[in-house]
């Protein structure tokens, strides 16, 4: 926790290891929502990853989750394919401080 303050970070990441039991592993989901909870608090935004199920899309949602990752949009895909989409405008393209490009995970409000 203590790198959160020590680093100049935007996004804080929901291991899929707690998305995938969601619902029915309570545990998982407190965490999850304590999560969000300090990200909010401390103005990051959360992205969840492993996210395979519409029930734990909605579920997600409603906790504030404000970013997805998962094979409810995509399974892994080959390069040409990936190439595809990206040009057709299908993934959001973002670019790091370095300027290199990158894939940005997709807004939870863009798939419900």
């Amino acid at each position: 926790m203590s790198y959160l303050r020590k680093f100049d970070i935007d996004y804080i990441k929901i291991d899929r290891s707690f998305v995938k039991n969601l619902p029915e592993a309570t545990d998982d989901l407190v965490l999850c929502r304590a999560i969000i909870a300090i990200a909010d608090s401390l103005g990051l935004r959360v992205v969840a990853e492993g996210v395979e199920t519409d029930e734990q899309m909605q579920l997600l949602a409603r906790e504030g989750c404000d970013y997805i990752q998962g094979y409810i949009l995509s399974k892994p895909v080959d390069a040409q394919i990936f190439e595809s989409r990206l040009l057709s405008g299908r993934m959001q393209q973002t670019k790091n401080s370095a300027g290199a490009s990158k894939i940005k995970a997709v807004p939870v409000a863009e798939v419900l």
